[in-house]
């Protein structure tokens, strides 16, 4: 009687240390694996962003080299009209009797 009544409670002892052992654990690494969870959630919603920001990268780049290029398409408009504004002023001048035929260099 004695024997088998203290085999029992020996092993129930033994079973609710067991379960005790295993709660604890359980509730250690829920702990210490929360932070964990919440930062690969983090980094789960900061995908989009990232992405997002990548591409507003891309669009800068893009939108910088057009800049360039219409910057040297001005430039090149600008000589352009320089010339034409100097052309102009040579005939009106010519028309008006204000330029000099150049003089020969051959002595004709």
């Amino acid at each position: 009687g004695n024997a088998n009544r203290a085999r029992w409670l020996w092993c129930a002892a033994l079973v609710g240390a067991l379960g005790a052992g295993a709660a604890a654990t359980d509730a250690y690494w829920r702990q210490r694996l929360a932070p964990l969870q919440r930062q690969a959630q983090s980094l789960r919603d900061t995908q989009p962003l990232l992405d997002a920001v990548e591409q507003s990268r891309l669009q800068l780049r893009v939108s910088q080299a057009r800049g360039q290029e219409l910057e040297h398409q001005i430039d090149s408009l600008n000589k352009s009209l320089h010339e034409c504004q100097e052309e102009l002023t040579f005939f009106r001048k010519a028309r008006d009797g204000k330029v000099r035929p150049a003089r020969s260099t051959t002595g004709e």
